[in-house]
């Protein structure tokens, strides 16, 4: 993105994305460490929806949740997939390290209804001026499922190793994770996960799994609504 000005560019902006970023109890202390006086911008949505799709995804494509079992015995056996949706306890985690106007947060759901006042908001909030670029918001990271489980299960086994190596402080391994030999690999791995993966249709929820979820998500909207000082009806479309 680009700082505008009588359609000379005065300054670059650069950021990247990551929904890891939220979930991982790591990284913002890693962030603040790597770049203190960095913005931080959020994105919400209905933790409903995110719940599901995290089910979604961690059945046909992670497979960490056996094909068969349904939505209310995973989210019963797995806490991972409850923890991904506590977003009060995620942007807390931000709000001890970075000052609060380094934080901006912003409902996914709002967005998509007035995408034109939304960008304006946050290209403000970037410093941003003379743009009007205007997001596109088609669904472009549909619901997927492996065509192959074996592939994906061998590379999961690969980043299981990788991880245990990192956490190992190995200064070997560090120096070939910077080396253009593990960048080929790296791409490698990414193009035949592509290849091996297709169009999985996700089911909508049925009344009876929206009642037995909404219990565990009442106080957590509730939380947010009070860190965020926000009126979240939007989420309760379900109630």
């Amino acid at each position: 993105m680009f700082i505008l000005n009588s359609g000379v560019i005065k300054k670059k902006i650069k950021g990247e994305f990551s929904p890891q970023y939220l979930f991982d109890s790591h990284a913002p202390s890693k962030i603040k460490n790597t770049f203190p006086d960095v913005k931080i911008l959020i994105i919400l949505r209905n933790p409903l929806e995110v719940l599901y799709s995290h089910y979604h995804y961690e059945k046909y494509f992670n497979q960490t949740i056996p094909e068969k079992m349904s939505f209310k015995e995973s989210i019963k056996k797995y806490k991972f997939l409850l923890n991904s949706v506590k977003f009060s306890k995620q942007i807390k985690r931000y709000q001890n390290l970075f000052h609060k106007s380094q934080i901006k947060i912003y409902i996914f759901e709002e967005a998509i209804m007035n995408p034109r006042e939304f960008s304006k908001k946050l290209y403000m909030d970037l410093g941003l001026i003379n743009v009007d670029f205007l997001p596109d918001f088609k669904v472009i990271n549909k619901s997927k499922k492996v065509r192959f489980k074996f592939i994906n299960k061998f590379f999961n086994i690969l980043s299981a190793i990788k991880n245990i190596l990192t956490r190992s402080h190995s200064n070997f391994f560090f120096n070939f994770m910077k080396s253009k030999l593990y960048l080929y690999i790296v791409r490698f791995r990414d193009k035949i996960l592509t290849i091996n993966v297709v169009n999985n249709k996700k089911h909508s929820l049925s009344d009876n799994n929206i009642k037995f979820i909404e219990n565990y998500l009442k106080n957590e909207i509730l939380e947010i609504e009070k860190l965020l000082g926000k009126d979240l009806t939007i989420w309760r479309k379900y109630d």
